[in-house]
């Protein structure tokens, strides 16, 4: 079975949900899309906050470029909002031949021409809810 690596920027509301449904559901996806899910890295700018769910402290980091360059992480999950640096650190994920998928729709209304235009050049996936 193929299994999928997750590279999840971001542990906010959003981010802590997508945890909590890929490893609460791993045999689901297992069983239904023939696909495994693992989240291999985490990136977090305030690793240590107090939250209801607890990743194993060797895939944590607070250095988002250490995720997108992760040789093993297959695809990046960005939900750290703002523009600017959520920019550079899809392009970054792009170059490094990471598919991405962003819940960030100001991010795409800025710079979505661009961002689209470098992922057809890398021939990846921007995904977006």
């Amino acid at each position: 079975m193929r299994t999928i690596r997750i590279g999840l920027l971001g542990l906010g509301q959003i981010g802590t949900g997508l945890y909590e449904i890929l490893t609460a559901k791993k045999a689901l996806f297992e069983r239904q899309l023939g696909v495994s899910f693992e989240v291999a890295r985490i990136a977090e700018k305030f690793p240590n906050r107090k939250r209801k769910i607890h990743p194993p402290k060797s895939i944590m980091t607070r250095d988002a470029f250490e995720v997108v360059r992760d040789p093993s992480v297959d695809v990046v999950v960005e939900l750290i909002g703002g523009t600017t640096f959520a920019r550079e650190i899809i392009k970054t994920a792009l170059k490094e031949g990471k598919h991405v998928v962003t819940a960030n729709k100001a991010l795409l209304a800025e710079y979505g021409d661009e961002i689209f235009e470098l992922a057809h050049k890398m021939r990846r996936w921007i995904c977006f809810e």
